[in-house]
């Protein structure tokens, strides 16, 4: 885990970190409390569409563009013999940040409700729906990461985050009509989207090293 950070640290700056482990998390909560208070239902079911477009951001200005035919900025990893396995950690501890801001704004939409609404009952669907959207929100925005990656333009993002929205609105309805399935589902394509994304990734960034290699001549 240490080494993760440490990988993933090598492709921040300082402005990245504060937005992604300060910034985004305080205005999930705070808007997730707004929410609660104004519409008296949990935070949660609004911030979630809010966080995911503004992931996918932060996914564009660390990572975007890597799995692109013409990548140009990781070059300095090209020529190291541990570039591979930095990149790797680095992803990785991009899908760890993901999960962790995430799991903080829904926490803290789920605090700031019962702090309003004291005398709601704390069932298991309290703890299902917000465990359920979180998975839910990382695999759409990793599946929408995936086809970002492939596009150097931030234009392109702003459309996967229309996308993402939609589908995890559909989400939504699926939860409260068949609410095992979709965790399963939403469980299953969490995990598999976080391996194919990673092997993705490394894959297209060693073809990109072989065929500069082959066009040097070398």
């Amino acid at each position: 885990m240490r080494d993760r950070i440490k990988s993933f640290f090598v492709f921040t700056s300082t402005g990245y970190r504060i937005l992604a482990f300060l910034v985004l998390p305080v205005f999930g909560i705070a808007l997730g409390h707004m929410v609660a208070f104004l519409l008296a239902i949990p935070g949660y079911f609004v911030t979630i569409f809010f966080i995911m477009p503004l992931e996918l951001i932060l996914d564009y200005m660390v990572f975007g563009g890597i799995c692109a035919k013409e990548v140009s900025h990781l070059e300095y990893l090209k020529g190291s013999v541990r570039g591979e396995w930095v990149m790797k950690n680095a992803l990785v501890g991009g899908m760890i940040q993901m999960l962790l801001v995430l799991a903080v704004v829904m926490l803290g939409n789920h605090i700031s409700y019962q702090m309003l609404f004291p005398a709601q009952v704390v069932g298991m669907d309290a703890i299902l729906i917000p465990a359920a959207l979180l998975i839910s929100a990382y695999a759409v925005t990793m599946g929408m990461v995936i086809v970002g990656r492939f596009f150097d333009s931030l234009n392109v993002y702003y459309i996967l985050a229309v996308v993402a929205a939609a589908l995890e609105g559909s989400v939504l309805q699926f939860l409260v009509l068949y609410r095992y399935p979709t965790i399963v589902i939403s469980v299953m394509l969490a995990v598999i989207l976080s391996i194919v994304s990673v092997k993705i990734a490394l894959k297209k960034i060693e073809e990109s090293y072989y065929d500069k290699t082959v066009a040097d001549g070398n």
